[in-house]
């Protein structure tokens, strides 16, 4: 058995959660984490750290590409 499914937004509940990351706030990160933080990253060249955004760049473009009027969420905001 299989399926494929598009993801469903919910927008009520991003939105819930919005809030509650804004209220909470980030994590507090001690002198030990940004020590392991440190190791980790110096693991990675460049192009690792590149091609980890990569994805996210494209994906915007093609959100922006499809979406060139000025009522869509994900069309560039011009200034007036």
């Amino acid at each position: 058995m299989s399926a494929v499914s598009n993801l469903l937004g919910n927008t009520p509940l991003e939105q819930a959660m919005q809030r509650q990351f804004e209220r909470l706030g980030p994590p507090p990160f001690d002198a030990a984490d940004r020590k392991y933080a440190a190791e980790i990253q110096a693991t990675l060249s460049p192009e690792d750290i590149a091609s980890a955004y990569a994805p996210r760049r494209r994906a915007r473009a093609r959100r922006q590409s499809r979406c060139a009027i000025s009522s869509c969420p994900t069309a560039p905001r011009v200034p007036r």
